[in-house]
């Protein structure tokens, strides 16, 4: 881990949730060269934003078609995790996710998909029951 890995880190567990700045300074870093800045980047927004923040849900989404494949799947994650329930773009990000060509964006986005929506969603029915036959044992779990 190099220094902007660790002060990413540091940032996160010093400011706690809810502070703008820290949020607009670890955005900045998910247009950084280095794959794994912008994976600790995106790891760290849920860490620092408040549920629904606009500036962190957007960031999460330009993340969602990544070069690197970690770094699609931490946004995944960081997005179930900052949107509100029955948010139809969040839902809308996560579905397209279950058809990724990479095993472990899948996975994140069937495990996301009942955090983004609410309970008893068809949309969100139908989609998981194609998943159930999917071809990749760590997405049918």
């Amino acid at each position: 881990m190099d220094v902007r890995h660790a002060a990413i880190d540091a940032l996160a567990q010093i400011v706690g949730r809810g502070n703008a700045h820290a949020v607009a300074s670890v955005v900045r870093f998910l247009g950084h060269d280095d794959w794994d800045v912008r994976w600790v980047a995106i790891e760290a927004l849920p860490q620092l934003a408040a549920q629904g923040d606009t500036v962190a849900v957007a960031a999460c989404c330009g993340c969602l078609e990544d070069a690197h494949f970690r770094v699609r799947f931490a946004a995944v994650e960081a997005l179930a995790q900052l949107v509100e329930r029955g948010d139809k773009k969040a839902f809308s990000e996560v579905k397209l996710r279950m058809d990724s060509e990479n095993e472990l964006v899948r996975r994140a986005a069937v495990t996301a998909l009942p955090h983004v929506v609410v309970r008893g969603d068809c949309g969100a029915i139908s989609a998981l029951q194609v998943h159930l036959k999917d071809e990749e044992s760590c997405v049918r779990q």
